[in-house]
């Protein structure tokens, strides 16, 4: 008969660390976010959020609360949105998925040493306790530069004066689609499941 994982306790402690970790890795350290308010964009430097000189850089919305639109809920956008923390700025994620992905532990879902929520912590879980952040659960389908505004799958257009684009990445067969049966992507939860 199979042993259950947890059984001894190693692997519910070995759970718990990975969560913990996936926890850390997003609330870890982070710098904060530099603004270019002529593009009104959050600059990014090589995946890490570049220093900002101070929460002055915000340029105001006619006296009014600057809007942060995060398009992502990978490590950017999650990074991004808690650099922003102590920012005088109103936040919205938005994510496709309700969930953070940890995409390194996934060969582990797909190995049955993990299961899918261990390597997947809800984005509101991440972000709670942030008053300046919320959490939309859409995905954007346009951006109008000009006009600032996204506009979303279900929920309609929403403004912004700072955008960050953090909707992250996918595979790619380099027109060679055939590939695809012999070297199938790891990128979700479902790609690990389909290999297990």
């Amino acid at each position: 008969a199979a042993v259950p994982y947890d059984a001894d306790g190693a692997m519910r402690a070995r759970r718990s660390h990975v969560r913990e970790s996936v926890r850390g890795t997003v609330r870890g350290n982070v710098r904060s976010a530099s603004i270019s308010s002529e593009k009104g964009a959050v600059g990014m430097t090589g995946g890490v959020i570049a220093r900002m000189t101070g929460l002055s850089a915000f340029a105001t919305n006619g006296g009014k609360t600057p809007r942060v639109v995060i398009i992502g809920g990978g490590f950017a956008g999650l990074n991004a949105a808690r650099a922003l923390k102590n920012a005088p700025v109103e936040i919205t994620l938005i994510d496709r998925r309700n969930h953070h992905l940890f995409q390194p532990l996934l060969y582990q879902v797909a190995t049955a040493s993990l299961s899918p929520s261990d390597i997947a912590v809800p984005i509101r879980e991440l972000l709670k306790g942030q008053k300046n952040a919320k959490v939309l659960l859409d995905e954007a389908v346009s951006v109008d530069l000009e006009g600032r505004t996204v506009e979303l799958k279900t929920r309609g257009t929403l403004s912004y004066d700072y955008l960050v684009l953090a909707a992250g990445a996918s595979h790619s067969y380099f027109g060679k689609d055939e590939w695809a049966e012999f070297a199938p992507g790891m990128k979700t939860v479902e790609d690990a499941l389909e290999i297990r």
